[in-house]
Parts: structure tokens; C-alpha cells; sequence
């Protein structure tokens, strides 16, 4: 009995438990419905259907997989995956093109289980027909379909659901190619791409009202549809823009670069257009670009083109530092997009700024044609000479703060001016053409420099700071191991404490004493010339004689202007002529200094001389007449101890420290040299 129903079966045993399988989920999902035979029945014509993936040929595969790489990697990878899918196709060795790009597309950058973007759907499809309706109806309808078996659809069922999909099919054919505007999209859609590159179409021209890309008036299109055309059409103008700039004749060299960067983003922008043109022009087994996947490839270049049209339109009539300043501040920005895209911007930028940069940190030259460099050269300067090397220090280079990159701040451009200085300063006055800054220049540690826009760094340019510094340091360095050694700063320093401010003692007591006569004249009835021969007898007797010649030669008597009234202690000061390199070290005021604290010495002298005749007189007189001893012992108390305070006075006056000598001098390279920090 089990061998007569066993082989008196028709169905295979897997569609038997199929079957069973199919009739447990329709009784566990619709326990109570009176039409389970009919869902069973519809369940079992939809597992024996073909259905195909929504991608139904190798073009669809292809155009999903470009956009896919257009929203994750940009256009250069989608025209990348073009190429290669064009010589796949042009290849005969391979089959099964379409199911292998299918799974590419399916696992794509294994983020697991991936849906189909709802851009990769075809459109909604129009109302269906009255008998498209009865059609659908008796195929969806479970009321209207007739009862079959529980275990196989009937012929009629099958020829009914063959039927319903042609027809199904017509409607998919029919929702194709028809449209729902008069002008045929493969028209507009040409005039699109002609509008994104700045050019005017058939149907699309450029409003100079409104400055954008509108649909003419004339063409009947629906108000979505203008809509539509008119947003990618906006792509023009900001082409425009960016192209008006890029392709203009520029002056500097930083807005050639920018301009330059500019052009490399727009043969981008071309190779896109390049690639969407060709999908417009498809062979027979293509796949068409509409308007809407157009909308899908033009969404980053939209925003590229955005962020560029308004760095143009703000960078407009600006140079140099400026330039880079304005671009700098586009890069505090949290889209990782517009980040890489300006941090490209600078990079190119930074290109000649950088050349400028190493040839005055490593030269001394300053090769800045159109004043874009933060460093300019004042053109009122005397020319150097060894008399004016403190105005050639202070006035021949200036900061231009205008011009001063935001990135870089005050006191490391303030480093980047001095290096320059000191080498124009040694080549000038010291004498030195040697190139002592070349084993840094070789090294070239501003070529290595690179931008760097990550979240939590303290700079942009973290080697830039430590390139200066380095330069700054050696430098200075070399000057300073020039002064003291080749121009014996030293000597000059301790001959302007010993003379200037008379800390030679026994000069300055034998120079006092030979000038006590002269000074006690009005200051009218000074004669320098006596004044000189007094001094040069006291350098002769004393041992200031042992001095160098260059420190005597140096050593003068300066008389002041004179006022009714005053003597020769008012007007007289000694000077020490500074000339050549060491002048630079004493500003106007720092001689101005000296030869008020030489005259305040001289004059402290003159009293303490006084005070100590007058204790010799009043001892002589004390002696003569006998006073009372108490009266005696408090004058004398009284006096010696104001003698005793002036003295005091005058050793700290001509014991001043070396720092003194500089509290106000010139060169800011003394704060690195060990003796001086």
C-alpha cells in the first residue's frame, strides 16, 4: 500500500516539502483566514516565478557602480571604474559580465548586507488603464481567482500569471519612454551638460538679470521638471565664476598659483563631464544618464564648486600674505570635503611663498618683485656706510603686517626679518661675503615642510617654527662670534665703562685735577682744543697709556650746546666714537645716555673733590681756634658722611655691569649668546 502511493505520485519530494513548508508558514501567519487555500496557492506562483534583481543589465551595473564611487571616492575613481569596465567589455574571454559586476556592486567594501538606493529605482509609473486594472485586479485579488489544488497551480492559473506579465512588461516598456513634459529629456539633458560647463543650449540660455542658467519661456515643461533643469544648470555660473579667475592674466605669483590650483580642479570637473557626455550617446546595449542620476554625479561637484566660487569671490583683488590669510581661514571647517580641498588650495600657495621664504632665511636675498613677501625693503634708507650701520640695521628692512600670513605668528616673523638682516648686516659691514648659512640651506628644512590640517595639532606648519628658530640661533651666533673676535666688541664695552663712565680711577682723578681750572670757566669761553691737549697728557701719565691705539683714537671730548649762565662741568662730557659694525649696537638714545651719565660722574667728582677741601679746611680751621669739642666732632661727623655717600654714589655709577651697556641696544641677537642671556 505504501509502494502504490509512493509511485503513484506525481511531485518530486523536495516540492512536497516545500510545499508543507509553505502551507505551516500561511496556517502560522493567517490562522483564522477563510482564504488560505487561495494565499497558498498565490505563495507557491511567486516561489515558482523568475524574479530578477532590480539591475537587469551590464549598463545598470556599471552606472551603480560609478555613482556608488562618485558619492564614496570622488570622480576620479568613478572614471577609473569606466575605463575598466569598458575593457572588460571589449574583452571576449570573460563571461557572465553582468552577474560578476553584480556581485562586485552587491559586496562592495564589505559593508555587509546592502540595500538599492532608491536613485537606482525606476520611476513611479503612471495610472494604469481600466484594463490594466481588471488585469492587476484578477491577479491580486484573491476573490476573483478560482480554487486550485493544494499542491500544484491549474493551467489556467498559469496562463493567466503569463498573461498578467507581458502585460506587466508593457507597462515597465511603456513607463520608459514616455515622459511627462513635450521637450524630450535626451534634449534637455544635452543642454544640461552644455549649461554646466557655461555654455547656452537650444533651450536653456543664461539670464544676465537673474546671473544664472534658466529654461526658456517658450519650452513647455512642468514646473518640477524646470525646477529640476534649473538646479543642475546652476553648476554653470559657479563654472563661470571659478573659470574667470582661473584663465585671468595674473601679476603676482601667489594668485598665479591659486589660479593655477584653480585650472587642475576644473580638468576635474572637465573629466566628469567628459564621462557624463559619453552616457548620453549610448550604443544600442547601453544605459541611458537621465536627469535624475545626473543629480546623483553632480552632488560633490556642486559643493567643490560652491566652496571654490566663494573662495574666488573673496580672495578678489588680494596678493600675497593676504591671499594665504583669506584661504587659511576657509580651513576651519568641519566637512572633511572642503577641508582637502582647501588644505590643496595652500599647499599650491605655499609653493612660491616658500621660495621667497628660504632665499631671505638662507641668502639674504629678497626676491619679492610685487611686494607679496611679509618682508619689504624701505627704499628712504641711506646707503650703508660705516657710519650709519645702526640706521642700516633698524631702516633698511621693515615688517609688513598687512602682508603677514595668518598661520605665522608676530615673534616668528619677527625671528624671519632678523635672520635676513644679519646676513645682509655681516656681508655689509663685516666684510664677510662668505655663504655661512649654507650648511642649514642644504639641509633645506622649509622643502621638507608640509601642510597639515588634523584635528588636535598646535599648527598647520609644525616644522616651520623649528626651522626659524635654528636659523635665528645660528645666525646670530656667527655675528656675534664676529664682533667679539674679528671687531673686539669686549674691549670696546669695558673701555666705554672705564672711560665714559670714569671707572678708571686714576685717570679719572688726574684728568679731574688738570681740568679743575678749565671747568670753573663760563661754558661761553671753553676752547676744545685745550680741553683735548688736557686730555691727551692724562691718557700719556696714567695707565690708561697701555690701552690699544684703536681705544685712544676713539676716546674724545664732546662740549654741549651752551646756556647764559652755565660753566665748563655743565657742558663737558667725554665720548667714545663708535664706528663701523659696533655702531650699530648704540641707538641715538643710548648715546644720549652715556654722555648724561658721564656728565652726572664728572659732576659728582667735582663735589666729592669739594667735600674733601672743605674737610681740610675745616680740620685747619678746627686746629687754629679752639672750639668746643662736641660742636667739632658733630661737623665733622656731619660732612664726612655726606663725603662718604657721594663717594658711594660715584663707585656705583662707574661699576655699572656690561648688561646695562644693552639694555636698549639694537640687536636682539645678544638675548641667545650666553654672556648676554
Amino acid at each position: 500500500m505504501a509502494m502504490a502511493s509512493t509511485g503513484g505520485s506525481s511531485q518530486p519530494p523536495s516540492r512536497l516539502r516545500v510545499g508543507a513548508l509553505v502551507r505551516k508558514l500561511v496556517l502560522k501567519t493567517c490562522p483564522n483566514s477563510p482564504n488560505v487555500e487561495r494565499l497558498y496557492n498565490y505563495s507557491l506562483r511567486l516561489l515558482s516565478s523568475n524574479l530578477l534583481p532590480s539591475l537587469e543589465d551590464e549598463h545598470s551595473v556599471q552606472d551603480a557602480l560609478q555613482r556608488a564611487m562618485v558619492q564614496r571616492h570622488g570622480v576620479k575613481y568613478a572614471a577609473r571604474v569606466s575605463d575598466l569596465c569598458r575593457q572588460v567589455h571589449g574583452q571576449n574571454v570573460v563571461n557572465n559580465r553582468w552577474q560578476i559586476l553584480y556581485l562586485l556592486y552587491t559586496l562592495r567594501e564589505s559593508q555587509g548586507e546592502l540595500a538599492v538606493t532608491q536613485s537606482l529605482l525606476p520611476a513611479p509609473a503612471p495610472a494604469p488603464t481600466p484594463a490594466e486594472r481588471r488585469v492587476l485586479a484578477t491577479l491580486l485579488d484573491p476573490n476573483s481567482a478560482q480554487p486550485c489544488s493544494a499542491t500544484s497551480p491549474s493551467v489556467a492559473q498559469v496562463s493567466q500569471a503569463k498573461a498578467t506579465q507581458r502585460q506587466i512588461t508593457a507597462l515597465k516598456q511603456r513607463q520608459a519612454t514616455e515622459t511627462d513634459f513635450s521637450v524630450g529629456e535626451e534634449e534637455l539633458l544635452a543642454d544640461v551638460l552644455l549649461a554646466c560647463q557655461g555654455l547656452q543650449g537650444k533651450y536653456i540660455l543664461y539670464n544676465p538679470r537673474h546671473e544664472a542658467f534658466t529654461v526658456s519661456s517658450e519650452v513647455g515643461v512642468t514646473t518640477p521638471v524646470r525646477q529640476l533643469v534649473e538646479k543642475l544648470a546652476s553648476l554653470g555660473w559657479l563654472f563661470n565664476e571659478v573659470r574667470a579667475y582661473a584663465e585671468a592674466n595674473h601679476e603676482f605669483r601667489l594668485n598665479q598659483a591659486f589660479a593655477s590650483a584653480l585650472r587642475d580642479e576644473l580638468a576635474e570637473y572637465y573629466r566628469l563631464m567628459s564621462l557624463l557626455q559619453s552616457q548620453t550617446q549610448p550604443d544600442a546595449d547601453s544605459y541611458k544618464l537621465t536627469l535624475r542620476r545626473l543629480i546623483v554625479w553632480t552632488l560633490e561637484p556642486l559643493q567643490r564648486l560652491k566652496m571654490l566660487a566663494m573662495m574666488v569671490d573673496t580672495c578678489k583683488g588680494l596678493r600675497g600674505g593676504r591671499l594665504l590669510s583669506k584661504l587659511y581661514a576657509f580651513s576651519h571647517h568641519g566637512d572633511e570635503m572642503v577641508l582637502s580641498l582647501v588644505s590643496s588650495l595652500i599647499k599650491r600657495l605655499l609653493v612660491p611663498f616658500f621660495e621667497v621664504l628660504h632665499h631671505w632665511m638662507y641668502d639674504g636675498l629678497l626676491h619679492d618683485v610685487h611686494s607679496e613677501f611679509f618682508v619689504a625693503h624701505n627704499p628712504d634708507a641711506q646707503q650703508p656706510s660705516q657710519e650709519n650701520a645702526f640706521d642700516y640695521w633698524s631702516n633698511s628692512f621693515y615688517l609688513k603686517r598687512s602682508m603677514l600670513p595668518s598661520f605665522i605668528s608676530p615673534s616668528l616673523a619677527n625671528m624671519i626679518i632678523t635672520i635676513g638682516k644679519t646676513i645682509n648686516f655681516v656681508r655689509v659691514f663685516c666684510d664677510d661675503s662668505t655663504d655661512f648659512m649654507q650648511p642649514l640651506a642644504r639641509l633645506d628644512p622649509l622643502g621638507s615642510l608640509s601642510w597639515h590640517q588634523d584635528e588636535g595639532t598646535s599648527s598647520e606648519l609644525p616644522g616651520l617654527a623649528e626651522a626659524v628658530q635654528e636659523a635665528y640661533a645660528f645666525s646670530a651666533q656667527y655675528l656675534l662670534r664676529i664682533l667679539f673676535e674679528k671687531q673686539q666688541l669686549r674691549s670696546h664695552l669695558f673701555a666705554a665703562r672705564k672711560y665714559l663712565l670714569l671707572g678708571q680711577g686714576d685717570f679719572v682723578i688726574h684728568l679731574m685735577d688738570l681740568l679743575r681750572d678749565e671747568l670753573e670757566q663760563p661754558a661761553d669761553q671753553l676752547l676744545v682744543h685745550n680741553i683735548t691737549g688736557v686730555l691727551d697728557g692724562a691718557l700719556r701719565e696714567t695707565n690708561a697709556q697701555y690701552e690699544t691705539p684703536d681705544v685712544l683714537q676713539r676716546l674724545q671730548v664732546h662740549v654741549s650746546l651752551n646756556f647764559a649762565g652755565e660753566k665748563g662741568w655743565d657742558v663737558f662730557t667725554l665720548d667714545y666714537a663708535m664706528s663701523g659694525p659696533i655702531s650699530a649696537l648704540f641707538s641715538p638714545s643710548m648715546k644720549t645716555a652715556y654722555r648724561n651719565s658721564t656728565r652726572f660722574t664728572t659732576e659728582l667728582h667735582m663735589i666729592l673733590n669739594k667735600c674733601h677741601s672743605f674737610i681740610h679746611v675745616f680740620i685747619v680751621v678746627t686746629s687754629i681756634y679752639d672750639l668746643h669739642q662736641n660742636t667739632l666732632a658733630a661737623h665733622f661727623l656731619t660732612i664726612n658722611s655726606l663725603a662718604l655717600l657721594l663717594f658711594c654714589l660715584f663707585l656705583f655709577v662707574a661699576s655699572f655691569p656690561l648688561t646695562w651697556l644693552f639694555s636698549s641696544c639694537s640687536f636682539s641677537v645678544f638675548a641667545v649668546f650666553p654672556p648676554f642671556s
